[in-house]
């Protein structure tokens, strides 16, 4: 018998949460290292360096928001609104669903 996939993953959550937060860290201020380590000299290839850091940076951002608002909109889906924040923060700590808060 095939056991189906379980809807919750605790490594989703944390990847997508992992993600947010390197789209908040300030990252383009490393863009003149960056720059030299390429061998970028020129004030406009500098900008473009910066540029691209920032639109990846972004990039990053929206896949970890996407990752980790779809486990949420399962997990809220699943369990009463009053076992939410602590399940989440559970998912998080842990990496796994907490079976006694899905059950209704």
């Amino acid at each position: 018998m095939e056991q189906a996939e379980p809807t919750q993953s605790g490594f989703r959550l944390r990847l997508g949460l992992f993600f947010i937060l390197i789209w908040w860290l300030p990252i383009w201020l490393l863009s003149p290292a960056v720059s030299d380590l390429l061998g970028v000299h020129s004030s406009k290839d500098r900008h473009e360096v910066l540029l691209g850091l920032v639109i990846i940076q972004t990039i990053v951002g929206i896949v970890g928001f996407i990752l980790a608002s779809r486990e949420v909109v399962r997990l809220i889906k699943q369990i009463p609104r009053r076992k939410v924040p602590g399940t989440l923060w559970y998912m998080i700590r842990t990496g796994k669903v907490d079976d006694t808060a899905t059950r209704r």
